[in-house]
């Protein structure tokens, strides 16, 4: 499965048009339309990661459509913030 599929299985278990993906990321509607008409080649990590919490999956899910354990992920990505931070 390449993104946009697994992102419209993300969208469709989560109930969601393009419209209220947008506005739930507080992206642009044109923004998403983007990822749909043109592909999602250059989209960010940081968008990425905002789309994944958004749709409350990792990143994997929505890049490779691997479903691994989202709440795993979420912790190392705060312990490694947290990390960060205490390095600064």
């Amino acid at each position: 499965m390449d993104f946009i599929n697994n992102l419209e299985k993300k969208m469709r278990e989560k109930n969601l048009n393009k419209s209220q993906l947008a506005r739930g990321m507080g992206v642009a509607p044109s923004t998403v339309n983007s990822w749909f008409n043109r592909s999602a080649e250059n989209i960010t990590l940081k968008t990425l990661r905002k789309l994944a919490d958004f749709l409350e999956c990792s990143i994997d899910s929505l890049v490779y459509g691997d479903d691994k354990d989202f709440e795993f992920e979420r912790f190392f990505m705060q312990a490694l913030a947290s990390y960060m931070e205490k390095r600064k």
